[in-house]
Order: C-alpha cells, then sequence, then structure tokens
C-alpha cells in the first residue's frame, strides 16, 4: 500500500480543478486501487498564535504561562509542553473551539486563568510527530496570526491510500504516482529541477573514499560527500511523513525517508567514524567495496563489514545521523529482474 495526500500530490501536479471522485475514479482506471479515502481536517477556531512571553507558573512546576498574540488580542494560556518557549508560532483552540469530544472552555489552572489552548499535532486531528506542542513554521503558507489553520491546504486535506501491483515499483513514490496522474489527467508534470548547491568547505569524494567494484555488478550507484550543519525539517514534512508512516526520530533519517518516498530513489547516508583505527596512516581513506555475497546478493562493504543489502536492508549502525559531523550519501538504482530473483533465491 502507498499513502499520499492532495497537499502532496499537488507539488507535482495542479489538481485544483479535479475533485476527490474523479481523483478516485483516475487512480482505480490506471491500476491504483484506492482502499481508503480519509478527509484530514483540522477544527475550526484553532487558529495561528505567537509566543510573546513564557513565565513559570507559581504554583505548579511543570506549568508554564504564556502570552500569546492572535492578531486581534493577546491571550493568556497556561501550557505544560515542554517545548513552548517565546518566538514560536503554534495553534492555538479558542475558547468554543471543538478538539474531537474536548470543547475548550475559558478555565483557572493552579489559580492562573487560562483562555484557550496551544495544541500538539494529535489534539487537531494529525497524527502524533513530536511529544510536545506543534511549532509552525512557513513551509504551512504565509503565517498570520488569528488565520485558522483549516485555511492552509495542509491542514485541510485528504488522504489516498491506493494498492500497488508488483510490476509497478515506481507507484512507490510520489513522483511515479504524479506522472501516470499527469498523463490520465491530461495535466502538466513539475519537474522541480533545482540547481545544485556547490559546497566549497565540503571535501571531495575522492578524499575521503576509495570505492571498488565487481565487474558483474548490475546494480547503479552514485556516490556523494557532506559535511553536516545543523539539520532542521519544516512542520510540512514531519506531517507528510507521519500520515504515510514515515516518520523517524532523527532529523538526517527524516531527510534521506521523504527525500526517497518523493522519488522512489533510495538513498542511504553512511557514518565512518568508527572505521578510524582500520584507516592507513598513508592514505587517509576509506575503502568501499561492491561485490556480491555468498547468497548472490549484491552489496556494499566497508572492509569486512557489510554496510547495505542493495535494494533490501541496510546495517542501522553504519547509518549517519543528525548528530554526523561528515556524511557519505549513496543513491541507488536496482534493475527489477535482478532484486526479484535475488529475493526469489534467498527467500527474502
Amino acid at each position: 500500500l502507498m499513502k499520499f495526500s492532495r497537499s502532496l500530490i499537488s507539488k507535482c501536479i495542479d489538481i485544483s480543478d479535479v475533485d476527490d471522485g474523479t481523483l478516485c475514479k483516475t487512480l482505480n482506471d490506471i491500476g491504483l486501487e484506492v482502499e481508503d479515502r480519509r478527509i484530514l481536517k483540522t477544527p475550526n477556531k484553532v487558529v495561528i498564535g505567537y509566543v510573546t512571553e513564557k513565565t513559570n507558573h507559581p504554583n505548579a512546576d511543570k506549568l508554564g504561562i504564556c502570552k500569546v498574540d492572535i492578531g486581534s488580542e493577546i491571550l493568556q494560556i497556561v501550557c505544560g509542553a515542554k517545548n513552548v518557549a517565546k518566538g514560536k508560532y503554534v495553534p492555538v483552540a479558542l475558547i468554543g473551539a471543538k478538539l474531537d469530544k474536548l470543547e475548550i472552555k475559558k478555565s483557572n489552572l493552579r489559580g492562573v486563568d487560562s483562555c484557550g489552548m496551544i495544541c500538539s499535532s494529535t489534539e487537531i486531528g494529525f497524527p502524533k510527530v513530536n511529544d510536545g506542542i506543534l511549532v509552525l513554521d512557513s513551509s504551512i503558507g504565509e503565517l498570520e496570526l488569528g488565520k485558522e489553520l483549516c485555511s492552509y491546504p495542509l491542514f485541510n486535506d485528504v488522504l489516498f491510500e491506493v494498492g500497488v501491483i508488483p510490476n509497478r515499483g515506481d507507484w512507490f513514490s510520489l513522483i511515479g504516482i504524479a506522472r501516470d496522474l499527469a498523463v490520465a489527467l491530461n495535466l502538466k508534470f513539475n519537474t522541480h529541477k533545482e540547481k545544485e548547491i556547490k559546497n566549497e568547505i565540503t571535501p571531495g569524494i575522492g578524499r575521503i573514499l576509495n570505492v571498488s567494484f565487481d565487474k558483474s555488478i548490475q546494480s547503479s550507484l552514485c556516490y556523494k560527500v557532506a559535511e553536516l550543519d545543523k539539520i532542521n525539517i519544516d512542520v510540512s514534512t514531519q506531517i507528510s511523513l507521519a500520515l504515510c508512516d514515515n516518520l523517524k526520530e532523527d532529523a538526517l533519517q527524516n531527510l534521506l525517508a521523504f527525500t526517497t518516498y518523493a522519488t522512489g530513489v533510495i538513498i542511504n547516508a553512511y557514518k565512518f567514524d568508527s572505521y578510524d583505527s582500520k584507516i592507513s596512516n598513508d592514505n587517509k581513506k576509506i575503502h568501499i567495496n561492491i561485490k556480491k555475497d555468498s547468497g548472490g546478493i549484491e552489496s556494499v562493504y566497508c572492509y569486512e563489514d557489510k554496510l547495505y543489502d542493495i535494494g533490501i536492508d541496510g546495517n542501522d549502525k553504519s547509518y549517519a545521523n543528525q548528530d554526523s559531523r561528515i556524511a557519505v550519501f549513496e543513491a541507488s538504482f536496482i534493475p527489477a529482474n535482478y532484486i526479484s530473483e535475488v529475493a526469489f533465491n534467498n527467500k527474502i
């Protein structure tokens, strides 16, 4: 099964004039059987707010008192989330808002009035993206204080779940589905061609790696090296990954997960800190060897350690994370006939 939303597919094709019924019929006609369709809409009276001040609650260690600007007025709201802080945009449920079975009312918490509620993603009807309140950013659109969240496409969306037939692995990507929809609906496909950003500080791949490979290898791989700085995953990407059951705790892994989900290209990022003792003093390079293992599976090795069975599974301990200093990125393409044969022969 593959999940995608209207707002996600709209990044590739303009479906503003295509209703849900037509979209479902077209998906079924091209072979993507629609298994489920779910409306995702934030309740009314949930608006964008901006935290201008946060102080400690005088009578409760785990509570804070927030001043929240909603454009027309400043609200005092008591909040217990650890990640609520001054300078953050947040979803605010106003008095009278109905969240699932909860209606927001003016309350008094430990002697302090609270006029509204700063919400988490689950409290407004979306999957969990963190352990606190949802922090908004400009990835959802222009942030306008007091504007209802349900007026933004991300928070007034439709989630589709479709079945993918075995010979159409390209449909396990957003671009793969959008491309076929564009043809079926006679719409222009947005290729999203971006100019590569050159980083003069990042060391060249040749200074980091030596790559060797057996001549019989059928897979194609591309390597890039990058020096990592702080990685921020915007709220639109977090929610999109959560809706598709792909959200992870690590920012770098979320970046890779979304890229693979969008393009269909499997991308790994390796760290090599643990191999320092194996690097020869005169070479200072990591050696990667791409060869078949005893089961005939084409695999990526670093010295004798297997990093990745190409197209199948990897060694989580070898993957880079958001705290890594340098990462080697690997994009791979695996011929369908090879992967099906290997999976069958090895009972994978």
